[in-house]
């Protein structure tokens, strides 16, 4: 509800934010709640089960943080509220953290997934920080800045969560999907650095990550949409899960065209084009969309969600 009533103050202009800031709102206060019933394990210990809670009970405030860091000026109260949601998520990455040691040298790549998807997330809120700051590390741009924060709350936060959904659906099916399943998996969780550190280094290396991360993640929609989606009775889940497949297609094959432009120098499309298209397909399409369709699924009872 709050996401919607900033969405629906910016149309008279009575909020000042851009379609980049909207996107990443999304992740706080919609896509984050959405996944926290994944990252919730029976056996966690008691450590876990105290983590869980205060995430569970902190979340919204540090939501609440990142809309009043967007609402100020860009400088140090602004950052102090955006830290406000980096706490939050440094806690996200403790659970993380603490499912990952309780399960020990267990290579499970659906759940390995999650783990990363919850220990990429404070990086993201750290450069949310930054971006609030006014700050410019390694002479980039306002704007690069910020469009870090929101490629690891869906690129580093969303896509390895919706990863290890669908590979926890797909434990019953052949060893061939899962060999194929465990090569998407890598990518997804090594595409998200690989492209940042593209960014920081490299041309060459942005581009190879960008073809990695989208590539793998296009490999997700497949598995989603010919695998899954036909084994799935519940129709309003279904639909759900079908248009996030279609949308993550869309906005990989845009991240395609922008990774090559960025490359090659060239103007096959640009940021703000990015921002009117492969953002809300990625963050609307494919996240949301995807995310309520798994807690559907969660809450008919189904035994592959019940528990990651």
């Amino acid at each position: 509800m709050a996401w919607v009533i900033i969405l629906v103050l910016l149309l008279p202009g009575v909020v000042q934010i851009g379609v980049i800031e909207l996107i990443f709102l999304l992740a706080p206060l919609v896509i984050v709640p959405l996944a926290l019933p994944f990252m919730n394990e029976t056996d966690q210990g008691r450590a876990g089960e105290f983590l869980f809670r205060l995430v569970r009970v902190t979340q919204p405030v540090g939501a609440v943080g990142a809309i009043i860091a967007f609402l100020l000026p860009t400088g140090l109260l602004a950052a102090i509220a955006a830290g406000g949601w980096l706490l939050v998520t440094v806690l996200i990455a403790l659970v993380g953290l603490n499912r990952l040691w309780r399960r020990g040298v267990r290579l499970q790549m659906e759940a390995l997934c999650v783990d990363a998807g919850l220990l990429f997330l404070p990086i993201g809120a750290g450069w949310l920080v930054l971006a609030r700051l006014g700050t410019n590390p390694l002479g980039f741009g306002d704007i690069v800045v910020l469009l870090t924060a929101v490629h690891f709350h869906y690129a580093g936060f969303a896509a390895p969560i919706m990863t290890g959904l669908t590979g926890h659906a797909l434990l019953p099916t052949t060893t061939t999907r899962h060999g194929l399943y465990r090569a998407i998996a890598v990518g997804v969780i090594g595409g998200t650095p690989l492209v940042a550190a593209g960014i920081t280094l490299s041309p060459l290396l942005e581009l190879i990550g960008a073809i990695v991360l989208a590539t793998s993640l296009i490999g997700l929609a497949y598995l989603l949409a010919v695998i899954i989606l036909p084994e799935i009775a519940y129709r309003p889940a279904q639909i759900l899960l079908g248009v996030s497949a279609g949308s993550l297609v869309v906005g990989m094959l845009l991240t395609y065209a922008f990774a090559l432009s960025e490359f090659s120098g060239s103007t096959l499309i640009n940021i703000p084009q990015m921002a009117r298209f492969h953002g809300p397909a990625n963050a609307v399409g494919f996240a949301l969309c995807g995310l309520s369709g798994w807690n559907m699924l969660r809450d008919q009872g189904q035994k592959s969600v019940e528990e990651l």
